[in-house]
């Protein structure tokens, strides 16, 4: 199901039944697949509802997502091969083609298009490892952060279409979390299979965002 509606929002079964022309045991399968997926929460007694969204959650799920990467990427930095460091290179080499949201010229569209290249290259880090389970816990936190972060475009000036470039001149842990530097030596690091240095560069970029987040929070709620 595709659909927008706000967190926390309560999630009626003869609407949704109504709207999407399925049974009520089609409709109950689909809302506890979402709600193993953390979208959505069941209360006893009241039904369905969207998850909440707010800001303390957010960097719970930063926090939950660096400690379960930092495994598949020490996995993944045993057991890679040739073509793992390939792909490695080439998602790199397309991720440095891509115009940086800290470049004058970058519009909203290029942003997209330099999340999309960094997604593929985070991705290539650790696809060489074999927790599957794992993998699926990492995919599904990086999913609700996308829906936070979704969430806080609409409710957050600072980082809604229009205001983004703004925002990323003015906080200084976005213009090091867009600097291809921090990522070349990334890439590098992994490469060589320096763990110690892999982590230390994977945390900081962790630490980057959780500051990103937390400044942009504290300036539109002060609005």
């Amino acid at each position: 199901m595709h659909i927008r509606i706000p967190p926390s929002a309560s999630l009626k079964l003869s609407w949704l039944q109504k709207k999407y022309g399925l049974s009520i045991p089609e409709l109950h399968q689909a809302l506890a697949r979402l709600e193993s997926e953390y979208l959505v929460i069941q209360k006893s007694g009241k039904g369905f509802f969207v998850a909440s969204v707010s800001i303390a959650e957010l960097m719970d799920l930063y926090k939950a997502r660096i400690i379960i990467k930092q495994e598949l990427l020490k996995q993944a930095m045993q057991l890679g091969d040739a073509a793992w460091e390939n792909n490695i290179i080439g998602t790199h080499d397309l991720l440095s083609r891509e115009i940086s949201p800290v470049e004058a010229h970058c519009s909203f569209d290029n942003y997209i298009a330099w999340k999309e290249a960094y997604d593929a290259f985070d991705e290539a880090l650790i696809a060489a490892h074999r927790l599957p389970l794992m993998h699926h816990y990492h995919k599904t936190l990086s999913d609700n952060i996308r829906r936070h972060s979704r969430i806080f475009g609409i409710i957050m000036p600072s980082l809604g279409k229009m205001d983004f470039k703004i925002s990323v001149l003015k906080v200084p842990a976005f213009q090091a979390l867009y600097s291809l530097g921090h990522y070349t030596a990334l890439k590098d690091a992994v490469l060589r299979r320096d763990f110690g240095l892999a982590m230390t560069l994977v945390n900081a970029l962790h630490n980057f965002m959780i500051t990103a987040y937390n400044e942009l929070y504290e300036e539109n709620t002060s609005l």
